[in-house]
């Protein structure tokens, strides 16, 4: 009995499905690197010459949603330093070995933030609040000098989050969470000027809030379908 796999399950359905209008079909998989495999999977299945669809990962589709450059971890920690020493006196100014310290955790913390859609200033003072119940017990005399700055970087974490995210739009680059909100909010740009396309969502077992808003919106126009790669079991649960 022969096994076959998810993206020749795949092919099968964009020819008995788009057979007609492949070239004006858009994949969006996982990931870059299902793109090949499909491709060897498609031609396998035909027995014709076609246009190929377009076959692009998630992470590229909403990029171009957004029309929005990625830039790397260490580009956005370049960045990240500028926003810093704009913003900060020099007196408390950090070098940027350890800047980076901290930085790189604040920037997946955005990133994570940004993905899912949630308010900053409910997560920031959420968290400045935390660390203010952890320290309420101390006299302020007891308070050192150590423990006030460790408190007021809390407080700034607004600031630097308003700053970067400004100053990296103006550029028009971004790290992933950014490129993801700012698509959600162009969604319906995209869609006036892509009129002919089709999306096929395909192979996903889960999507953040982000992915989730633009799939349903591009569902609801009838723009696209989606074929999950999960169990039925939890597909009729």
């Amino acid at each position: 009995m022969t096994n076959t796999s998810f993206l020749d399950k795949i092919a099968a359905v964009l020819i008995d499905n788009y057979s007609d209008k492949l070239s004006d079909t858009v994949i969006i998989l996982p990931n870059k690197r299902a793109k090949v495999f499909l491709i060897e999977a498609i031609k396998n299945q035909l027995s014709q010459t076609v246009l190929s669809p377009e076959i692009i990962s998630i992470e590229d589709f909403i990029q171009n949603i957004a029309g929005i450059r990625s830039v790397d971890t260490i580009e956005q920690l370049f960045e990240f330093y500028e926003v810093y020493l704009s913003i900060t006196p020099n007196a408390q100014q950090q070098s940027f070995e350890l800047f980076a310290n901290w930085a790189k955790t604040l920037l997946q913390d955005f990133n994570e933030i940004d993905r899912y859609l949630l308010n900053p200033n409910h997560v920031f003072s959420y968290l400045k609040d935390i660390e203010d119940i952890k320290h309420w017990s101390l006299d302020l005399e007891k308070r050192t000098s150590l423990i006030e700055k460790y408190l007021k970087f809390w407080g700034l974490l607004p600031k630097y989050y308003d700053t970067l995210y400004t100053f990296l739009l103006k550029k028009g680059v971004g790290y992933q969470g950014l490129i993801y909100r700012e698509a959600v909010k162009n969604l319906d740009t995209f869609t006036k000027s892509s009129t002919a396309k089709k999306f096929l969502f395909a192979g996903f077992n889960a999507l953040n809030a982000a992915e989730e808003k633009i799939v349903q919106h591009l569902l609801a126009l009838d723009k696209a379908e989606i074929v999950w790669d999960i169990d039925q079991v939890f597909m009729n649960d």
